[in-house]
């Protein structure tokens, strides 16, 4: 580390904000040089990328991968990460990060510190992934290619997949029951619902839920499925067992996607058309309030305390931050184009 003398003779870890009068050039000299190297040694600690808030989106049409300084809210380095991302999540034990690489039928490995990319495995078409709660099983959804892949949750070979189901059109996002004996995933060209028996590899119900389904969650307690239905203005209500429709709660126009809020009880979901981003009580199935975000909403990150909220603008290429005390939009960082998923390593709890 570059050091300066001090007019003490003494000498100065670079950047320590420390000045040639600070109290430690008042100390014996032997004293001095112990406390200066503690300082080197602690500058040495610092946290890492991930450790520091930084911020990590998907440039789809860019393919690359912006790094962003959450707290300097700036864009640090732009890392291309192969053809086609459009979502990422952790791996079970938080050890990597994964992104599904469309246009280019592979799954990227991203070292979770720096955003580089590890390595890559063949995989058809990963637009949208997830582990079962018992983490045995793995599908990914092709939604150009109209499948459902299931592969084994260690992923130990992800180019064979388990079962491959034929689906409507556009298969897009998904979620598991509970029990991980099923998956739902929306069916964008079908304005569906589909539900997969995993172990049998099969499609054993469908449901019509609105125009353009898209985002997909299961309340807590694991009765109640709900959908964002884009090419509308609500979220589509289905009964789990019963795997009806029960009802629908109106949001906003382009209802898109969803982020828990970390109690249990609030979700957020994204108006893309209307540019607006709604809580919804998962109790009471109302929606709880509705503020504006500019630049077509997508996903989303909360930060672990849940006072910042942090999206993807589609259409404006950047990635908005929102303080969700006063609803007031407090960071606009310029990235790639058509930023899509992003992941914040100090995320709220996904529940």
């Amino acid at each position: 580390m570059p050091v300066k003398s001090g007019a003490s003779g003494g000498i100065l870890p670079s950047g320590s904000g420390l000045s040639a009068i600070s109290p430690l050039y008042c100390t014996p000299p032997l004293l001095r040089s112990l406390i200066a190297c503690a300082l080197v040694a602690s500058s040495l600690t610092l946290p890492t990328a991930a450790q520091a808030g930084h911020l990590l989106v998907l440039n789809s049409e860019g393919d690359t991968l912006s790094v962003v300084d959450v707290d300097k809210k700036v864009e640090l380095r732009r890392i291309r990460v192969g053809g086609g991302p459009h979502h990422l999540m952790a791996l079970p034990d938080d050890s990597a990060l994964v992104v599904g690489l469309t246009s280019v039928n592979k799954l990227a490995f991203l070292d979770r510190k720096t955003g580089e990319v590890t390595k890559t495995v063949s995989m058809l078409d990963p637009y949208q992934m997830a582990f079962s709660p018992d983490r045995k099983t793995f599908v990914a959804t092709a939604l150009r290619m109209n499948y459902v892949d299931i592969y084994a949750g260690d992923l130990s070979s992800p180019n064979k997949p388990l079962a491959r189901v034929k689906t409507g059109d556009m298969p897009s996002h998904l979620v598991f029951s509970p029990d991980s004996k099923f998956v739902y995933v929306t069916e964008q060209g079908r304005d569906s619902v589909v539900r997969i028996d995993v172990a049998a590899g099969k499609v054993v119900g469908r449901v019509a839920v609105g125009d353009a389904p898209a985002g997909i969650w299961l309340t807590p307690d694991g009765k109640t499925l709900l959908v964002g239905i884009m090419g509308e203005n609500f979220v589509s209500v289905i009964d789990r067992e019963s795997f009806k429709v029960t009802g629908k709660i109106i949001t906003g126009k382009g209802a898109h996607n969803f982020l828990p809020m970390g109690d249990k009880r609030r979700l957020l979901v994204s108006n893309r058309a209307e540019d607006t981003i709604s809580i919804i009580d998962m109790t009471t199935l109302k929606v709880l309030e509705t503020f504006k975000a500019p630049g077509n909403p997508d996903c989303m990150e909360l930060t672990r305390d849940g006072k910042t909220l942090w999206y993807t603008a589609r259409i404006g290429k950047k990635v908005m931050a929102i303080d969700m005390a006063t609803k007031a939009v407090v960071a606009s960082v310029p990235v790639g184009r058509s930023p899509h998923g992003l992941y914040f390593f100090d995320h709220a709890p996904r529940e």
